[in-house]
């Protein structure tokens, strides 16, 4: 029993990725001796599944248009429904999401959810192309990993061997180190 009450819906929690769950409801009445007197002649059954883990990761094709404070990153997908993918500053990528988990991106670094260590979500998409990653400084290392998943309210990631790379943008165009007249 999973639910004894008079609600029409049950949240359950602690399934298991990719496996097959069968319900039944029955409507009862409270007998004799204070024990339920269930209806089994009509009954309400069915069943459904939980999400499963994708089998092919996301590929990260490289990064274009690379300037100071954004970049372009082009991908393919892999054969979940959706992918996520996490970019850290100046070091990899060392945070993984978690199974059930739904997080939200931005694209602008450092506005998306943040998995710890400076770990942001920039992107959760369903297709393949590229997207834009603007707020960057110059000069500095971008790392990416990318997640593919199915499931959108409680996601399965494919979190072995993610997709990686990294760029490092480039200086701010004309920049320059004042200068002190000399008197």
């Amino acid at each position: 029993v999973v639910y004894n009450g008079t609600g029409t819906n049950v949240d359950l929690e602690s399934l298991e990725i990719g496996a097959t769950y069968h319900f039944a409801v029955y409507e009862y009445n409270v007998g004799a001796n204070n024990n339920p007197d269930y209806l089994t002649s009509c009954s309400l059954k069915g069943s459904a599944s939980t999400a499963t883990t994708p089998a092919v990761q996301t590929t990260i094709i490289g990064a274009t248009n690379i300037q100071a404070t954004k970049v372009t990153i082009n991908f393919t997908k892999g054969n979940g429904a959706s992918r996520l993918i996490l970019m850290r500053e100046n070091e990899p990528v060392n945070k993984l999401p978690q199974d059930y988990s739904k997080y939200t991106y931005n694209s602008g670094f450092g506005l998306g959810n943040n998995l710890g260590d400076g770990n942001y979500v920039v992107l959760i998409s369903g297709g393949t192309g590229n997207f834009t990653v603007t707020g960057l400084k110059p000069l500095t290392t971008y790392h990416i990993s990318a997640f593919e998943f199915n499931g959108s309210a409680t996601p399965a990631y494919l979190r072995d061997i993610p997709a990686v790379y990294n760029f490092t943008t480039t200086d701010v165009p004309e920049a320059s180190t004042p200068t002190t007249p000399s008197s």
